[in-house]
């Protein structure tokens, strides 16, 4: 956990300010779409890569620390830089390790844990996410202000190198090659319609990420007070997170995935219409009920859908899917946010979230009740 929230909290302080740090580069809209579609796709294929040979050679704990040490540099080299080309190349780099790193991560919580016990070991790892983005949320507008861009790239390397000594001390759980056809399996139905899920989720939420900085910036708020918002949704989830560790297994997991996916869109829907301070933080308290289940709740769906031998590969399918969805999120979100500004992209947002929560409450089964039917 003290490894994850180290690594999180560098991803915390950039993410928040990424479409703002693209605009200080002189970025057009369509060039921020374009930029956010080639960070996000090489979230699909190098983890996806790295979780194979994981699952292959059994490695994935010594792996982690070399995607950690891979981090640091590159974050300090993007800092030294103007050039958009150079930046976009590197933050590839940047974002094609760190996902690698929290999908080992996740395989190796899976490993080491019974199924009846996931739930809650996924939502102790999922509440460093919020814990970083308030700390992020919070420290990266000033550090900005203060030290400039650099400065904060150098501050994410530092996090990234504490990241790489904590896992040091991460130990992975051997698994025995599988010992029938059956169990080394294909690609199941249900596993394909959950990807399916979670690229239409990552679209939306991709236009989110856009509209949301630059719908506040338009309106005049600072830098501090922007970042500030992901503070707010990420401390209200962390309770709901311990929460949904605890009872997710009993309500359903895929009810809860559903429900926050509405409750997301309506937030963005209100985002793009609500200039009030109050309304704006009151919106983003409400965000933080289901952005408590985007982690630990997704990543116990798809441990569930197949057997241990592959779950580092499962963990690198759904992030690929979201790389997928969220890199064409991006490139049609860069022609939104030309044609129809930041608000027109938050209720484009709001109307995929929505399609992405009707696709999964009609094809999407969740793994218990699909073990239960088989039985």
């Amino acid at each position: 956990m003290i490894s994850q929230l180290a690594a999180w909290t560098g991803a915390a302080l950039f993410i928040p300010t990424i479409p703002l740090f693209l605009r200080h580069l002189h970025a057009s809209d369509v060039e921020i779409g374009y930029y956010t579609a080639a960070t996000l796709i090489s979230l699909s294929f190098g983890p996806m890569l790295i979780g194979w040979l994981s699952d292959r050679l059994h490695v994935r704990d010594r792996l982690v620390v070399l995607c950690y040490a891979l981090q640091a540099p590159i974050a300090y080299l993007m800092g030294e830089t103007e050039n958009l080309v150079l930046v976009c190349l590197l933050n590839i780099g940047l974002w094609t390790f760190g996902a690698s790193s929290i999908n080992l991560t996740r395989a190796i919580v899976a490993l080491n844990f019974a199924r009846e016990d996931r739930n809650r070991a996924f939502a102790r790892l999922a509440v460093t996410s919020p814990i970083a983005f308030v700390i992020g949320g919070l420290a990266g507008g000033r550090i900005v202000e203060a030290m400039g861009y650099p400065g904060l790239f150098k501050i994410m390397s530092a996090c990234w190198i504490v990241a790489m000594l904590s896992a040091l001390g991460v130990r992975d759980r051997y698994v025995p090659p599988a010992s029938s056809r059956e169990e080394q399996g294909s690609i199941s139905t249900p596993l394909i319609l959950f990807c399916c899920a979670m690229f239409l989720q990552s679209l939306a939420f991709q236009w989110s990420e856009i509209g949301l900085p630059l719908r506040l910036k338009d309106l005049e708020y600072s830098l501090p007070f922007i970042t500030s918002m992901y503070s707010v949704s990420s401390l209200v989830s962390i309770p709901f997170a311990i929460l949904a560790g605890r009872y997710g297994g009993r309500i359903g997991n895929l009810n809860l995935l559903v429900g926050g996916l509405v409750m997301f869109s309506l937030t963005r829907f209100g985002l793009s219409a609500l200039t009030s301070e109050y309304q704006i933080v009151g919106l983003q308290m409400i965000t933080g009920i289901p952005a408590a289940f985007a982690h630990s709740i997704a990543a116990a769906v798809m441990a569930g859908l197949g057997p241990d031998r592959t779950v580092g590969r499962r963990m690198s399918l759904m992030m690929m899917s979201g790389g997928i969805g969220g890199a064409l999120g991006g490139v049609a979100g860069g022609y939104l946010l030309e044609s129809y500004g930041p608000v027109g992209l938050l209720l484009s947002s709001g109307i995929g979230l929505m399609c992405a929560a009707a696709f999964m409450r009609l094809f999407v089964v969740d793994p218990d009740q699909l073990g239960e039917t088989e039985q």
